[in-house]
Parts: C-alpha cells; sequence; structure tokens
C-alpha cells in the first residue's frame, strides 16, 4: 500500500490510487513525503512533471533572455481573442562572449497551440527551430548583441493561463543559464 503522507505547501491532499494486479501507482500532485507499505521487496519510481508555480522572474548566470507576446501591428498583447494569433517574440544574449551550442525551450501557456504554417525567415544565430504541442525549442548561437526569435501561436481555448516562463541553457556549459517571465494569459 502506498500513500502521501506530506504535501508541499498550496497543494491539496488528494491522490489516486490505482491498483493492478501487485503495481500500485500512485498520483499525488505536490507530495513530499511517501509512505509505503509492502512485502519484502519493493520498487518505487518517481516521475516530476511540470513547472514551478511561482517561479522566479528573472534568473540569469552568463545568458540573458526576454519574452513578449506581439500581435502583427508589434503591440505586447496579454489578453487575445479566441481565434487571435500572437507572435511570441524571444530575445536573448550571451553576455561577455560569443556562445554556441545555446538551447532555449519556451512552454506554450495553456489555451494557445503553435501555428503550423512556418515562416521562411533566415535569423542570424539560429541553428534549427523545433514546434512541439506545448512548446518552442530554438537551437542558437549567441552573441553580447540581443537575437530575437519568434514562433506564432493561435489562442484556441477561453480562459486565464499561466505563462510558464522561457529558459535558456548552454548544451555544454550548464552553469550558463537564464530564466524569464512569469504572469497571466486571457484568452476571451
Amino acid at each position: 500500500d502506498a500513500h502521501c503522507q506530506e504535501y508541499a505547501k498550496g497543494f491539496e491532499g488528494v491522490e489516486k490510487v490505482l491498483k493492478q494486479n501487485d503495481l500500485f501507482v500512485v498520483e499525488a500532485p505536490g507530495c513530499k513525503r511517501f509512505s509505503v507499505t509492502a512485502p519484502s521487496t519493493a520498487m518505487m519510481l518517481l516521475t516530476e512533471e511540470g513547472f514551478d508555480r511561482n517561479p522566479q522572474n528573472v534568473t540569469s548566470i552568463v545568458l540573458e533572455v526576454h519574452k513578449s507576446y506581439v500581435n502583427d501591428q508589434g503591440v505586447v498583447n496579454r489578453s487575445l481573442e479566441l481565434g487571435e494569433v500572437v507572435t511570441a517574440k524571444i530575445c536573448a544574449r550571451s553576455i561577455g562572449q560569443f556562445m554556441n551550442d545555446v538551447v532555449v525551450v519556451d512552454l506554450v501557456p495553456g489555451g494557445l497551440e503553435p501555428v503550423l504554417e512556418q515562416k521562411n525567415e533566415e535569423v542570424e544565430g539560429l541553428v534549427r527551430f523545433e514546434r512541439r504541442e506545448d512548446r518552442g525549442i530554438f537551437f542558437v548561437n549567441l552573441d553580447v548583441e540581443p537575437r530575437c526569435f519568434t514562433y506564432d501561436l493561435r489562442a484556441t481555448s477561453r480562459g486565464r493561463f499561466v505563462v510558464p516562463p522561457v529558459s535558456i541553457q548552454s548544451m555544454y556549459q550548464p552553469e550558463a543559464q537564464a530564466s524569464f517571465g512569469k504572469g497571466e494569459m486571457e484568452i476571451k
């Protein structure tokens, strides 16, 4: 038998326990400590996913990153109409030196989805862009001058949604990293 004994602040004691033959699956978001009573042999696998509920607004070590959502007139926008397309604009730079092999990961807020049509733009420093259903991933080379990368998102669901921070990290120097942003997006 497996149960959560202690939850992190801000999480409720809601857990879902499934038993399949001799296998227990426990879903308990925010659980800090489990209690397991099992036969003489047991194995436990812990999986964490998602993003921080209260991320820091800005962190920066060797790299800087900034994100905004702009409409087709270039105006920053955090309130959209259903079906409206907005551009995620991510600007990044290295502090003090040229840096190769940097990855920028931008999680898409709920209520939005990446637009499938691609713009055929050549952007200095962009090595490759991967569009996933829940994020945009840019593989870039950065200099001390900011370089901006964009992709389009479409509003698909009404509501208020958390905007996760954008993060950036050097692939071969993991201490070089930064993140930016938090907030909300409203879709009417």
